[in-house]
Formats: structure tokens, C-alpha cells, sequence
């Protein structure tokens, strides 16, 4: 994801990074703990309203599910990754800056 933002030409590789923000929030409620809410997407972009957002994906799939075929069956859960109602979570970058 921030492989495609580019620092601005006399600036720092490390300044330009310091304005980027990354997140990376559950989207589904956890159904063990009800203290435990996901997020939807606009509830994430309204948390940075002074950030512009550069990507925000689905990631990471279903945490007992992915633990159940660790180590013994990697392509089938990067097979099941692939499909988004799987995904229990938001990866992001935000960068400073008007939307």
C-alpha cells in the first residue's frame, strides 16, 4: 500500500513517512465478548477527518479459523482469505492532508 506514495522531491524519506498514518481495526464484532465492536468503514474515516485516505482494505482471516490451519494447510487459508465475508479486519494508510 505505501509502496505507491512517493516522497515529495527535497523531502525526507523519514518526513514524508511521518505523514502517513496506518490503522488496522476489527470490522466484525467479536461474538465472545461483546465489549468488542468492529468498525465499519465510515466509522473509521470519521475518526481522521484531517487525513486524506490513501487505501483501506479487508485483511485477516477469521482468527479461530486461520489458528485451526496454521501450519498445516497455508493454501487453503490463503485460499480462504481471498473471500471478503472471511475478513475480520480493516488494514489502512492515511496521509495528512484535505480529503
Amino acid at each position: 500500500m505505501v509502496n505507491r506514495f512517493r516522497p515529495e522531491q527535497g523531502q525526507t524519506t523519514e518526513d514524508a513517512l511521518a505523514e502517513l498514518h496506518d490503522e488496522y481495526d476489527l470490522r466484525v464484532d467479536n461474538p465472545s465478548n461483546p465489549n468488542v465492536r468492529g468498525f465499519q468503514r465510515s466509522e473509521i474515516r470519521a475518526l481522521f477527518p484531517h487525513l486524506s485516505e490513501a487505501t483501506l482494505r479487508s485483511t485477516t482471516l477469521v482468527p479461530p479459523l486461520i489458528r485451526m490451519l496454521a501450519g498445516r494447510a497455508r493454501l487453503a487459508a490463503e485460499l480462504l482469505e481471498a473471500i471478503p465475508p472471511l475478513r475480520t479486519h480493516y488494514v489502512g494508510v492515511f496521509v495528512k492532508g484535505e480529503r
